[in-house]
């Protein structure tokens, strides 16, 4: 039997500020939630969407995203989808789906929504200064990338539209 595919990209802003807390065993945790936006045509006009989206990072990623995203930090995350479901008071059973996040890219330049004042990393030798996608290496307009900790190499490009905060 072959495996299944469980995966989700996503490139938006953060909602709230993250919120750093522990497992019982000691886990760092926090929890997200990001707008994405996109175009959807309503009545004849484009008009703008958002849609809002759980997820959960856990370990040195989570203790990252606490010490270097605020509210409305730019942010790339890839990871799976999960869903738990549970009874409430009145007996009724309800579902949530949250993504379990596996590769964090912070996109934000230094002073656009991160707390910290970390300096950007420096660039790759070849690589042209003024370049503000990247190859997954740690230089996405002087983020952090948390793949780095996985040995993870991503790469994409960023999103041109943003959401007022």
């Amino acid at each position: 039997m072959s495996k299944g595919l469980n995966s989700v990209s996503i490139i938006g802003r953060l909602g709230e500020d993250p919120t750093l807390k522990y497992s019982q065993s000691g886990m760092a945790v926090v929890n997200l939630s990001v707008a994405t936006n996109y175009s959807i045509k309503k009545d004849g006009e484009w008009t703008e969407a958002v849609e809002w989206v759980r997820c959960t990072v856990f370990g040195k990623k989570a203790e990252a995203c606490a010490e270097f995203l605020s509210k409305g930090s730019q942010i790339y995350l890839e990871g799976r989808l999960s869903t738990q479901s549970w009874q409430d008071q009145e007996g009724v059973k309800r579902w949530s789906t949250s993504v379990i996040i596996r590769d964090v890219i912070f996109l934000d330049s230094k002073g656009q929504g991160q707390k910290s004042d970390r300096p950007p990393s420096p660039p790759n030798e070849g690589q042209d200064q003024g370049q503000s996608g990247g190859s997954g290496d740690g230089d996405q307009a002087g983020g952090y990338d948390a793949s780095e900790e996985s040995g993870g190499d991503k790469e994409f490009s960023g999103m041109g539209s943003d959401i007022p905060f």
